[in-house]
């Protein structure tokens, strides 16, 4: 598929800002953002804290409304592990940040491809 410019653009940036290897430079660098994102330092991220690191931290393109493709990030990553604690079901731990991370890249680049196909920008994918 190719992109248009913008897409092209935000695609870049995502696979430049979130590393997604297992290897030990990618797990250094992702848990290097560990500590922007959970600003009162209480080990766990709500979706506000993982909204407001995305937009203001990790400073990804504005393509379109981030909600959706943190949302689904982060339902799927606090479900990732066994919750150690009664409110770990609620949060996002520094445990499962590392898929947290994963997640939010792997959603932003659908949502990007998405947005591509999406022509009148409906949410739907419609016959053309």
């Amino acid at each position: 598929m190719n992109l248009n410019k913008q897409s092209a653009e935000v695609l870049k940036s995502i696979n430049e800002k979130l590393p997604t290897g297992d290897g030990p430079k990618d797990i250094e660098r992702i848990n290097s953002y560990w500590p922007q994102f959970d600003k009162n330092n209480n080990g766990y991220l709500n979706l506000a804290e993982i909204n407001s690191g995305v937009r203001y931290d990790l400073k990804l393109p504005d393509l379109f409304p981030l909600e959706p493709v943190a949302k689904r990030a982060f339902n799927a990553s606090k479900a990732k592990m066994k919750a150690m604690t009664k409110f770990g079901d609620e949060y996002v731990s520094k445990a499962e940040f590392p898929y947290l991370i994963k997640y939010i890249r792997d959603y932003y680049r659908y949502w990007a491809v998405f947005n591509e196909i999406d022509k009148n920008h409906d949410k739907k994918v419609s016959q053309t």
